[in-house]
C-alpha cells in the first residue's frame, strides 16, 4: 500500500479526524506538561542522571514527552526501579510518578501532539527567527569587511602620503608610530623642520637674487648708464648711485649687518643673537633646531631686511620697464622709436643698440630676480620664518595627514574586533539552525512513526521542513 502523504502541519487534523485524539488534545497536553514539571518539583532526591533531563526544558517550548520517557528508563535501570509489587507496580514512587505520567500520554495518543507541537515551534518559530537574524548578522559582518577594506585603503594612501611629506623634511616615518600619543611629539619635530627648510630655501634664494644681481651689474647696468647718458637724463639719476642697490645686493647681498635698518625688528625677537633662527631667548614658545645654513639669522642679512628688498624690487622693475621697451622696439623695429639714439656719439649708441638675444637674455634674468624676492614662495617662506603661528598652521597641515592615519589604525582595530565577534555570532547561529534541522528531521520522523502505529498505515510528512 501507498504511504499516505500529508503536510506536516495537517497531520494532528487528520488523526483527530479518525478520532484517534480527542478534541481537547491540546488542553490535555498541557495539564501533562504540569505534571511533568510538578514531578520534578517533587521529586528532588533523584538520581545524577535523571536531574540532568530538567536541563532540556527550555522558556520557548519544551518537548515533555520525550523527556518523562527517558525518565522512566533510566529510572527502571536503577536498583530501586527493578522493584514492583504483586500488581506489578513500580514500588520506587519516582517512577511509578513517572510511568503513570507516561501512560497518561498514551492514553489518548497525546505524545503524537507532544512532537506535533515541538515540530511546529521549530518550523515555524525558531528556523526562521534564526534565519532572520544569520541574514542580519550577514548584513552587518560584510558591513563591517566592507569598511574595514576601506578603512585600510585609506590608511595606505594616507601613509604614502605622510611619509613622502616628511622625506621631504628629512623625518622618518617609521619613527613615529600611527599613535595618538605620537603627535604632539612630531608637531615639534615638524616646526622645527619646517624652520629649518625654509631658512635653508630663504638663504639659497638670496644666493641665487645676488649672484643674479652680479650678472645683471655685468651686462645690463652698463647698457642702462649708457642710455641714462645718452637721453641727458642726469637730472633723474646719479651716474654713481644708479641703480644702487642692484649693486649692494651684487657686492653684499648676504652680509650680516649690525643694524637691520630697524626693519626685522619683530622677527628678531624670535630668533636668537647668535645669529641662528634657535628661538629661545625672547620667546621660549619657540624653540626650534636648526644645523647648516639654518644657523644663520635671514632678519640680520642684507638681503633679510624687508626695506631693502622693496627698494630692490623697484629697482629691478625699473630695469624690466627699460628691457621690456628695448624689446619692443627691436622686435617691431618701430619707425617712431620711443628713444632718438642720434644725438650721442657712436661709442654710446653702440652700447645700447644691443641685440635683441642680449635684451632678452636679461628679461629671464630680471623675472627671475623678481620672482626670487616678491613671489608667492618666497613671501611665504618669509612669513613663516617670522610668525610660529604661520609654521604651525604649515605643520598642522601634515599633522592632520598623520592624525586621520591614527584615526584610521584605531578604527581598524575596532573593525577588527567586530568582525571576530560577528563571525562568533553567526558561527553559533548557523550551529542553531543546524540543530533545528536536526530536531526537525528527528521528530518528523517520530511522528511518522507514532502516526502510523495508530492509523494501522504508512505515513509521509512533507512541506517546508524539507527546506529548513
Amino acid at each position: 500500500m501507498a504511504p499516505v502523504e500529508l503536510p506536516y502541519n495537517q497531520i494532528l487534523n487528520w488523526v483527530m479526524a479518525r478520532g484517534k485524539i480527542p478534541q481537547d488534545c491540546n488542553k490535555r497536553l498541557l495539564s501533562l506538561e504540569q505534571q511533568c514539571k510538578g514531578f520534578f518539583d517533587k521529586h528532588t532526591n533523584l538520581p545524577d542522571n535523571v536531574k540532568q533531563l530538567q536541563k532540556q526544558s527550555n522558556s520557548n517550548y519544551t518537548e515533555w514527552y520525550g523527556i518523562i520517557s527517558d525518565v522512566v528508563e533510566k529510572l527502571k535501570a536503577t536498583e530501586e526501579g527493578e522493584k514492583v509489587n504483586f500488581m506489578g507496580q513500580y514500588t520506587y514512587e519516582p517512577l511509578y510518578d513517572a510511568n503513570k505520567i507516561l501512560k497518561e500520554f498514551h492514553s489518548h495518543n497525546i505524545h503524537l501532539v507532544s512532537y506535533y507541537q515541538l515540530l511546529l515551534q521549530q518550523t515555524t518559530y525558531n528556523a526562521p527567527s534564526i534565519k532572520k537574524s544569520a541574514e542580519r548578522v550577514t548584513k552587518e559582518l560584510v558591513e563591517y569587511r566592507n569598511r574595514k577594506t576601506t578603512c585600510l585603503r585609506r590608511l595606505k594612501a594616507g601613509a604614502v602620503e605622510i611619509s613622502s611629506k616628511l622625506a621631504s623634511y628629512n623625518i622618518d616615518i617609521e619613527q613615529y608610530p600611527f599613535d595618538i600619543e605620537f603627535v604632539p611629539i612630531l608637531k615639534e619635530k615638524l616646526i622645527e623642520a619646517i624652520t629649518r627648510k625654509n631658512t635653508e630655501l630663504t638663504i639659497e634664494k638670496y644666493k641665487w637674487t645676488k649672484e643674479l644681481c652680479e650678472i645683471l651689474c655685468s651686462e645690463l647696468l652698463p647698457v642702462f648708464v649708457a642710455f641714462v647718458n645718452m637721453n641727458e637724463m642726469n637730472m633723474l639719476y646719479d651716474a654713481t648711485t644708479v641703480m644702487q642697490t642692484v649693486k649692494e645686493t651684487a657686492e653684499h647681498g648676504m652680509d650680516v649687518t649690525v643694524s637691520n635698518l630697524n626693519d626685522g625688528n619683530s622677527a628678531n625677537d624670535n630668533y636668537g643673537q647668535d645669529g641662528s633662527s634657535n628661538i629661545n631667548e625672547n620667546n621660549p614658545d619657540h624653540n626650534t633646531q636648526t644645523n647648516d645654513s639654518s644657523h644663520i639669522n635671514i632678519f640680520n642679512l642684507k638681503l633679510g631686511n624687508a626695506s631693502f628688498r622693496q627698494k630692490l624690487l623697484g629697482e629691478l622693475l625699473e630695469l624690466q620697464t627699460f628691457v621690456k621697451t628695448r624689446i619692443d622696439e627691436l622686435r617691431n623695429r618701430s619707425a617712431n622709436a620711443n628713444y632718438i639714439f642720434s644725438y650721442v656719439s657712436e661709442k654710446v649708441n653702440s652700447l645700447v643698440q644691443q641685440p635683441l638675444s642680449k635684451y632678452e637674455k636679461c628679461m629671464d634674468i630680471l623675472n627671475e630676480a623678481i620672482e626670487l624676492i616678491s613671489g608667492t614662495a618666497a613671501l611665504r617662506s618669509i612669513s613663516l620664518l617670522r610668525n610660529r603661528s604661520e609654521v604651525e598652521k604649515s605643520a598642522n597641515v601634515d599633522l592632520d595627514v598623520f592624525t586621520r592615519c591614527c584615526n584610521n589604525v584605531t578604527e581598524q582595530s575596532s573593525l577588527t574586533r567586530r568582525i571576530e565577534s560577528t563571525e562568533e555570532a553567526l558561527q553559533k547561529l548557523n550551529s542553531e539552525l543546524e540543530e533545528v534541522r536536526k530536531i526537525v528531521k528527528q521528530t518528523k520522523s517520530k511522528l511518522e512513526t507514532i502516526a502510523a502505529q495508530i492509523m494501522g498505515e504508512k505515513v509521509t510528512l512533507f512541506g517546508e521542513i524539507d527546506e529548513i
